[in-house]
Parts: C-alpha cells; structure tokens; sequence
C-alpha cells in the first residue's frame, strides 16, 4: 500500500520536488487541484508549469510561483512567497509580507520591500530599489539611481552610480558615495567617509567624524576638519581652509585667504599667497640645510634670509647687508654737527656795549660748517641772553642753540 507522506499543501511541493511521490498522488493526498500545466492549492495557476498555493494565490504566466495568502506572479518565471507578496516582473522574486519586484530579474527580500527596477535587489524590511540594477540593503533602505547602492537602516542613494552605506547614509548626486553613520555626499562624484562627514560640492572629499567639504573639489580630512574653498584642502582635527585654493595643515591650523597654507598646530595665515608655519611657540628645524647637498643645489648669487619681530621673512644679498655707504652717510652728518658746534661759540660782549654779533667757520673730519652767534645785555651786568645758528657745508644740517647768562 502507498505510504502517506505529507499533509499540507507546502509538503506535498518538498515531496514532488524529492520524488517521493506522483503528480497525482500527490494532488490526491492533499486535494489539490493538479492539471496538465500546474498545481493550484487554494490559489488559481493558470500559466504552464505554474504553482499557486494559499488563499486567492495567482499564478498566470509559464513557470511563476505564488506562495502565500494574495500572492502574486505575474511574468514569465516570476516567483512571489509570502502574504500579498507580488512579483511582477520576468523572473522577478518577491520574498516576505507584501514584497514586490515588479522589474525584470528583480528580487525583493523583507516586508514590504520593493524592487521596482531592471535587475534591482531590495533587501529588508521596506527596503526599496527604484533604479536599473540598483541595490538597497537594510530596513527602509532607499536605491533611487541606476547602479546605486544603499546599505544600512535609513541609508539613501539617490542618484546614478551612488553609494549609501550607513545607518542614515545618503548619496545625492552622481557618482557619489556616503560611508558612515549619517554620512552625506550632495555633491557629483563627492565622497563623505565618518559618521556625520558631509561632501556637499562637486568632487568634494570629507574624511572624519564631521569632517565637511563645502568647496567644488576641496578636501577635509580629520575630525570636524573643514574645507569651504574651491580646491581647499583642510588635514587635522579642527584645521579649517575657507578660501580658494587654501591648505591648513594641522590640529587648529586656520587658511582664510586665498591661496594660502598654515601648517602646524594653530598656525593662521593673515594674507592671501602666504604660507604660515606654527605660532609664536614654535621651533623649527631643518636638519639637510647646511648639507654639502643642499649648498651644491645652490646656483647664482648667494642671499641671506631675513626676518622681523613677526617672523615675516625675506632674502637680501650680501651687497645690501654689508652696504657702509648709509653708514658713511650718517658718519658725514655727525661730523658735521661737530663742525657746525666749533662755530657756534658765543662772542663776548664789549664793555659798554648792549648787544654783539659774530660769524665764525668750523671743520671736522673733513666736514665744513658757518655758523651765526650773538649775546645782548638784559639788565646792567647781571643778566645776558645768547644765541646761534649753523649750517653744515657738505650735508646741508641746519642747527641752533640759545641761552641765558647771569651774573653778580
């Protein structure tokens, strides 16, 4: 007698499938419907070689599969398992409550996940696959672009060839790629890796915890490191490039004008092309700088580097260094106040006499001064005022004097 194997309408596939029993034995055990074409338990299969089992399950086309309360297969080879699960599209796969795939060769995995696209995937719960050959993994998982991927709870990839991966990762704009927990790329062809990286322009790159890039291919790496400059690049914790073609190098380095780096800790640029390094703390080293190498390398006059009391530096060369000729120019005019004092001497006032007047000449170190002298009486014989001026010969020095004299 022939051995019962199985009781349900689920069994009796597995059992046909293993070749444990007959077609027929098999639509008898469990009163199912077997025609020439397909096995309907509970459901309608009307396409040839089609399967529909559970409640109001549909199967119309050559080789579908429907699985479940409400499911549905539609297209040629398409499968749907699971409660409401539909699969629309040719050789589409629908697993799980609800889940579509209404693109051909979609696959749809999770409750209520849809792949609605060519050759998309949706795997999750809610996860969701709208472009071509799009890839959205993890629950409500959005893939909008063709070729885009999303993987994580919440991850979103908007655009063509996109990449979201992270729980809340999105990628809006082509090419584009997210990497971390609430990571973002807006810009075409940016990148933000860190959880809270943000790429928000053109070819932007953001590497680290809130690492932003705001410049069309500016660049921000380290933890809350930010490049807002077009072509800025921003390396070290807190380092901030906010102008064009900026680069600040270092924890805290500041490059707000353009075209200019900082680079060190702290370091801050004050005007645009300059390149600041460290602060007012810093030592520097230069260890190959007085090589046999590094003076081969050299070629033409030599220059001596300078600085101020801020650091700014600049070259001079030894003629300007070393010039005496301002030196001997200022050597001329002290010799010629010497010169220009020698004539100033006071002229004694004649007995009698109110008032007297003298003009003498002078010479010093081969400096020449004429100089103008007077004194007059005040009061009798006890008080005097004097006085004098000189111009030097050689240099064109102006100098005077003035006194008072008393006397009893």
């Amino acid at each position: 007698m022939r051995r019962r194997l199985f009781t349900t309408c689920g069994s009796a596939i597995f059992a046909l499938w293993a070749g444990h029993v007959s077609w027929p034995a098999a639509a008898e055990d469990i009163s199912c419907q077997l025609t020439a074409t397909a096995l309907q338990c509970g459901g309608a299969a009307s396409g040839a070689a089609s399967t529909a089992i559970g409640d109001d399950a549909q199967a119309t086309q050559a080789g579908t599969t429907a699985v479940g309360q409400g499911s549905r297969a539609f297209s040629d080879n398409a499968s749907a398992f699971g409660q409401l699960a539909v699969a629309n599209g040719v050789s589409s796969t629908a697993i799980g409550w609800s889940a579509t795939a209404n693109g051909e060769q979609a696959t749809a995995t999770g409750q209520s996940a849809v792949a609605n696209a060519a050759y998309s995937s949706a795997y999750g719960s809610g996860a969701s696959a709208n472009g071509t050959a799009s890839s959205a993994l993890g629950q409500d998982a959005l893939a909008n672009g063709t070729n885009a991927t999303a993987v994580g709870q919440g991850a979103r990839a908007n655009a063509s060839a996109t990449t979201a991966v992270g729980q809340g990762a999105v990628a809006n704009a082509a090419n584009a790629t997210a990497l971390g927990t609430g990571a973002t790329a807006n810009g075409a062809g940016s990148t933000a890796l860190g959880q809270g990286a943000v790429a928000n322009a053109d070819n932007a790159t953001a590497l680290g915890y809130g690492a932003t890039a705001n410049g069309s291919g500016a660049t921000a790496l380290g933890q809350n490191a930010v490049a807002a400059g077009t072509g800025a690049a921003a390396l070290g914790q807190n380092a901030n490039a906010s102008a064009a073609q900026s680069s600040a190098i270092g924890y805290g380095a500041i490059a707000a004008y353009e075209g200019s780096t900082a680079i060190g800790a702290g370091a801050t640029t004050s005007r645009a092309n300059q390149i600041a390094l460290g602060t007012a703390s810093s030592t520097y080293t230069m260890s190959g700088l007085t090589s046999g190498a590094s003076r081969a390398a050299q070629s033409g006059a030599v220059q001596i580097v300078t600085t101020d009391a801020a650091g700014n530096l600049a070259s001079a060369s030894t003629a300007e260094l070393f010039d005496l000729r301002p030196v001997m120019a200022e050597i001329d005019r002290v010799s010629e106040g010497v010169a220009m004092a020698m004539a100033m001497d006071t002229p004694p006032l004649p007995s009698g006499k109110n008032m007297a007047l003298s003009a003498q000449w002078g010479t010093f170190g081969g400096q020449n001064a004429l100089a103008l002298s007077s004194i007059a009486r005040i009061h009798e014989d006890s008080f005097f005022v004097t006085g004098s001026i000189g111009v030097g010969l050689n240099e064109g020095t102006v100098g005077g004097k003035a006194g008072v004299l008393f006397a009893w």
